[in-house]
């Protein structure tokens, strides 16, 4: 097979590629791995003195976001309240979940245990 012929398959198969990915929803899509998502960091917590440096204690700079927090589950994602980071938002009927956790057990979808691959429809 020659060089030209290659490339030509090459390109046909990466836009085909780039087709079917396009055509799925950002949810549905394994090449998605993030959104808006900020650049990966070291985690380093910054401390006010020394001494509570060496103590590692908490810190004054850091928030512990362990607790209870509202949930609200939807099937997809596009069923979710588009305005749900407002402070203005209702959420008294919102469930009530422990953080960190994990959603399934808690009530809310289905539980999913898989050590090939996740089982996408």
């Amino acid at each position: 097979m020659n060089g030209v012929m290659r490339i030509s398959i090459f390109v046909v198969f990466m836009v085909g590629v780039s087709l079917g990915i396009a055509a799925q929803p950002d949810w549905e899509n394994q090449a998605v791995i993030g959104i808006n998502k900020e650049p990966a960091r070291a985690t380093l917590i910054p401390y006010g003195t020394v001494e509570k440096a060496i103590d590692r204690g908490q810190s004054e700079y850091q928030l512990d976001l362990n607790g209870t927090w509202k949930f609200n589950y939807v099937f997809t994602p596009d069923k979710r309240p588009m305005d749900f980071y407002k402070s203005s938002v209702d959420v008294s009927a919102w469930d009530d979940i422990t953080v960190p956790s994990c959603w399934e057990m808690q009530g809310h979808g289905q539980p999913i245990y898989s050590n090939v691959a996740y089982p996408f429809d």
